[in-house]
């Protein structure tokens, strides 16, 4: 009885342990060459990676084979936005931007429009953003996702 209080105790423990340590991001701070690199200070001071990590558990998260290019960043934004929406499958994105890749925050960024439904079955345009961290080498790695969606 004492040895399966012991275990017990130990396990609680680890538990405790493991859910006190704070989520932390490191950016990989590369891009692959087809995504638009942009050096705003400006941006980084309002937002930036550490903007991501604040935000977790409410973020998504997928894993990419190697570095993350225009395509997989769109992809995954549109995916992880759909997502979020009351009625998904009848969304319709339009003037989705080029990805971007602010090196001085450590972040891709996507915005566009996106045609939805809302509670009333109307439907709206919104604007929409994400904002992506790559933990990685170029061999792959976590592709970590927040979004917004909000009417104009």
């Amino acid at each position: 009885m004492i040895r399966i209080l012991m275990v017990v105790v130990a396990l609680a423990a680890a538990v405790a342990s493991a859910q006190s340590k704070a989520f932390t991001l490191t950016p990989a701070r590369i891009a692959a060459n087809e995504v638009k690199k942009v050096q705003d200070a400006d941006f980084a001071r309002s937002f930036n990676y550490l903007e991501v990590q604040k935000a977790y558990p409410y973020i998504g998260s997928k894993t990419i084979k190697g570095l993350p290019g225009n395509q997989v960043l769109r992809d995954r934004c549109l995916e992880y936005v759909r997502g979020t929406l009351k009625t998904p499958s009848v969304a319709k994105f339009v003037n989705v931007g080029t990805p971007r890749y602010y090196t001085d925050a450590g972040v891709y960024f996507v915005s566009g429009d996106v045609d939805s439904q809302n509670t009333y079955g109307a439907m709206i345009r919104s604007r929409f953003w994400c904002s992506m961290v790559f933990e990685g080498n170029a061999k792959g790695g976590i592709l970590w996702i927040q979004s917004d969606v909000y009417s104009r």
